[in-house]
This record gives structure tokens, sequence and C-alpha cells, in this order.
């Protein structure tokens, strides 16, 4: 039984317009978390776009994004709603989406476009960095330009293709810098490809000027060299390669695998190879080179630098689309193999959900953070506000009292406690070090009722004692959110 393509368009339309908005509301309801807010208010909330463009104290300035929102703001007032400012985040999703499906459609089919679209909608990876109110979510869209814009170079329609490669290239690295890797791995795959396909020199001009515009980007760093250099002298990362590409293997793994590994069997037990488009074959028998760079050029940089994992988030769209290296279109022509197909992958999704979510528990209370690519303590997390809400009739705080919270909390508690009109003095952050000290000296808080916020019980004792020198027995207090509120009843 063949499957109507009008039938393909509309249920990948009906996915994107109604099911991803659905399934991307708890992201964006969430609390604004510690980068957010660093983004929101040392950038993007500045009345002269110059703290924008010329302000790089730190990483967290993804500069056309901050520019971005700086606009959205405008536009909305200044609302910090969670819901309306993370909407632009849901308009560039959704205008990315579009892009990847009306374009892979051309190049391959629409049914191939649809699983790419919907690997992307339910996958945990995609989801955790989309809503972020920072540059994943446009990163991940302009690595669609620039790698759809090299896939119609190389069938031919240069023009396009072109257009597309020089917009996504050159706006990359105004996101990130780091972005930079992804265009070194777009440019060695075209000039590669093109070599093999005996156009690199009818191609020349066309491609030095794809070279250029690949690093053109790195211009808007030039006003800012000296702060550049100095962020990137003091950039954190992970300690291990080992660790780092083993994480990045295994995300991508929870991404897409269990999706390849089944396109692998079916086209294992079929007895031909889809013949219908040569076109199709012509960019599909190039993927694994993609791959191939890729990964090179990732693990050069894992050894170099030991960034962090979410450095690689540009490389999310091109590793989708060589997922379907094993794809047989041939193999799909049978409503009941598309329909497991999508089975698949939403169980696939499911699963990882509820199991990383485990883990996100797990670590917090244990007092651990977790900021990886599958385990966030902020996405999905509303805990702060919530308990900001039930303090109205819980919690009073008078004299020398103060509300302590870890130091990973201390941005978003410090938000929203200011958006209910409360004192911000009355809060205090622990595990702090010298970046957010005590407001008062430790005596001081002796003689006066206490309170912690936290996830674990012997976590915030601990963290109390330390910072304070005041042995103390926490009381669990009644509070209706996953975080507890605990009150310091003895001292020393």
């Amino acid at each position: 039984m063949k499957l109507n393509s009008s039938s393909v368009n509309n249920w990948c339309h009906f996915i994107i317009f109604i099911c991803f908005p659905i399934i991307s509301l708890s992201f964006l309801s969430s609390d604004l978390w510690f980068d957010e807010l660093v983004t929101l208010n040392d950038f993007a909330r500045k009345e002269n776009l110059r703290d924008i463009f010329l302000s790089y104290p730190v990483a967290n300035n993804h500069i056309l994004f901050s520019f971005v929102l700086w606009i959205w703001l405008q536009l909305t007032d200044h609302n910090v709603f969670e819901l309306i400012i993370r909407f632009l985040n849901l308009i560039i999703a959704i205008s990315g989406l579009l892009f990847i499906y009306h374009n892979t459609r051309k190049l391959f089919d629409e049914l191939q476009a649809f699983f790419i679209v919907l690997i992307l909608v339910f996958s945990p990876l995609y989801l955790n960095f989309a809503f972020q109110l920072r540059g994943y979510g446009l990163t991940i869209f302009l690595s669609a330009l620039a790698t759809i814009g090299s896939l119609y170079i190389i069938e031919g329609k240069t023009q396009k293709g072109s257009i597309y490669f020089i917009i996504g290239t050159v706006l990359l690295p105004c996101v990130m810098p780091v972005n930079i890797l992804l265009n070194i791995s777009l440019i060695l795959f075209m000039h590669w490809t093109l070599l093999n396909l005996q156009r690199s020199r009818r191609h020349r001009n066309l491609l030095l000027i794809l070279s250029f515009a690949s690093i053109a980007g790195f211009g808007i760093y030039i006003p800012i060299f000296d702060q550049f250099i100095n962020v990137l002298k003091h950039t954190e990362g992970w300690n291990s390669s080992f660790r780092i590409s083993t994480h990045v293997l295994f995300s991508l793994l929870v991404h897409s695998g269990l999706f390849i590994f089944f396109s692998y069997l079916i086209a294992k037990g079929a007895n031909h190879r889809p013949k219908e488009k040569i076109v199709c074959q012509t960019i599909a028998k190039h993927l694994p080179l993609l791959l191939f760079i890729s990964g090179v050029v990732c693990f050069i940089f894992i050894v170099c630098a030991k960034p962090f994992p979410r450095t690689f988030i540009a490389f999310l769209v091109p590793i989708t689309i060589c997922s379907f290296t094993f794809y047989d279109r041939n193999q799909y022509c049978k409503k009941s193999m598309i329909y497991i197909a999508i089975l698949v992958i939403i169980c696939n999704s499911g699963f990882w959900f509820h199991f990383t979510d485990f883990l996100k528990k797990k670590h917090l209370n244990a007092g651990s953070f977790s900021q990886d690519l599958l385990t966030q303590y902020y996405n999905r997390n509303s805990d702060i506000s919530d308990a900001i809400i039930q303090f109205n009739d819980t919690l009073i705080l008078t004299g020398n009292s103060r509300l302590f919270v870890d130091f990973h909390l201390f941005p978003t508690l410090h938000h929203y406690w200011s958006l209910a009109e409360k004192d911000p003095g009355q809060i205090e952050c622990l595990n702090g070090g010298n970046k957010i000290p005590l407001k008062l000296p430790k005596r001081f808080y002796y003689n006066s009722d206490q309170y912690i916020l936290g996830y674990d019980q012997k976590f915030s004792q601990d963290s109390y004692k330390h910072l304070v020198n005041a042995h103390s027995k926490l009381e669990k207090l009644n509070l209706n959110t996953d975080i507890s509120l605990f009150k310091a009843t003895k001292y020393k």
C-alpha cells in the first residue's frame, strides 16, 4: 500500500504546530535558571546595545541571541513571564523544524523528512536545549541552514545552497564561537565530496567564498578581542576527554540510536535497495563522510580543549540527518512499518525522559546539580517559584532571620523573590564562597530562626554548618513541592 504524500505532509504539520508546543509546555514554563538569568539581566535587559556587542566578560553572552532577545523584550514590554519570554524559543524551534522538513523532503523524500522532524520533536537532547533562554536553540536553527545548504550544493543547486550555507555559517559563530567547528566540518565535507565527484575545479571560486563565509562571523569579536581571549583562557569544561567522548556518544544514541538500529534491521531484511530517486541516493551515500568528518573534528577539539558536552549542540541536525544511512524507503511502503517506526521513536523518548527524571531527582537529593546533555536540574523545574507562592502563608522572616539556598539555585530564588516584591536582603547563598558571601557577620545568624531551601536534609545541614559555623538540627516544614523547607531549630 503506497503512502499518500499529502497525508505525510499533513501529519508532519500537525506534529510541528500542535504536538510540539504541547510537549514543550513543561520546558517553556520552567523557572529561569542561573545561566538564563545571567543572559537576561547582564545583557538582554540593558538599555544600550553596546552592552551586548561590546561586552564579553563571560561566555554566557551568546551575542546574536542576546541581541534577538533584546528585540523580543522591546516587543513584549520587558515581560519576563516564562511562557512569554520563552515563546521566542518556540518561534525559533518551529521555524527550524519547518525549514528542516520542507527542505529535506526535497533532498530525500516526504517520509524521511517526517522521521527527521519526529526524532527531533521527541528527542530529550533537542528539547533540553531548544527552550533554554540562551543561544542553543538559535544555534540548532542556523546549523540546519548551513547543513542543508551544503547538501543542496552537493546536489547541484548551488544558488539556493550557497544562500542557506552563507547565512548559517556567518551567523553561527556570532551566537557561540565554538560553532566554528560545524563550519569547518561542512567545508571539509563539501571540498572532499566535490573532489570525489570531480566538480571541485568547477566550483573552486564558490568554495573559496564559502570558506571565507565560514570564518567571517568571527569578525564580531574583533572589537572585543582582548575580552574574547581572556574568556577563552578562563573557560571551564570537564576534566576527562574520555568522559566527554563517551557522554556525547551515549547522548547521540539516546537521541536516534534506537531508530538507527530499527532501520538497520529492516534494511538488512530487504532484498533490494530503493531505486526511486537517484538524487536521494547520490546525497545519501555521502552522509557517512559527513558523519566521519564531524566526528574527527569534534574528537580533536575534545582532546585539545576538554569542553562541556553542550559545546557540540550545533552538530545535532547533521547527526540526525546522518542517522538515515540505513534508511530504506521501500521498506516503509507498508503503513504498519511506519507505525512501528513512530512507536519506536515515541517509546524511546518516553523511556529516556522518565529515566533521566529519576537520575535528576537522585542527583538533587545527593546535593549534585547535574548539567550534562541529558540530565539538567533546571529543565521542567518550577520548584523555586512554587515554593515562594507557598511562602506567603508559611514563611515570615523578621529581624536577622534569613532564607538560605544553594549557589546553583540562588539567582533563581533572587529573581522570583524580587518579582514577589520581597526584600532581596532576606535571602542568603549556601556554597557561594567569595562569589556570593554572607551579608551579615556570622554571629548575627545565631540568635534568630534561619531557614534553608533544599532537596536533601543532610546536604543542606552540612552546607549551613560549613557556612556559619553553627551546629544545628534542621526541622522539615510542610511544603508541597519537590524541594523542601528546613528550619534551623538548635544552635551551639
